[in-house]
């Protein structure tokens, strides 16, 4: 049935549709990236840079800053490795975005947001940018 969808799915949005779709999610991830990379708060730390509609970001509380991923001590990864599991459970009780986590100890990276965007015709800019708010106000105490 999966393949049934996807091919009445092409059939709809022929090739230039499914084109600017692709585009569009690899634009929102550049963009979040962007946003972490560009924030002068602290709230913000990049884990790995956008790879197609992926990007990788700790949410950095005001008792953890300033967060270096390349600095960082094992103490302070062990505290910024807590705070994305607690956010999660935080956003997902408010019933608020359900944003995937996940350490990647191969690269020393620990749990960090991984937010992914497969349908980007739900998705904006501000959108995302409402989303970082919400999540900054929902951690700031951790």
């Amino acid at each position: 049935s999966d393949a049934l969808k996807l091919w009445l799915a092409w059939k709809y949005r022929g090739d230039e549709g499914w084109e600017k779709l692709v585009d569009h999610a690899f634009s929102l991830a550049k963009f979040v990236e962007a946003e972490v990379v560009q924030d002068t708060t602290g709230a913000w730390a990049l884990a790995t840079p956008a790879q197609c509609a992926n990007v990788g970001f700790w949410y950095v509380p005001p008792r953890l800053r300033p967060f270096n991923k390349d600095t960082a001590t094992p103490e302070q990864f062990a505290e910024i490795a807590k705070v994305a599991p607690k956010l999660k459970d935080r956003m997902q009780r408010a019933g608020d975005a359900m944003i995937g986590f996940q350490p990647v100890p191969a690269l020393n990276l620990p749990n960090f947001f991984r937010l992914v965007l497969p349908n980007p015709r739900h998705n904006s800019e501000t959108k995302l940018r409402e989303l970082m708010k919400r999540m900054d106000a929902m951690g700031a105490d951790l």
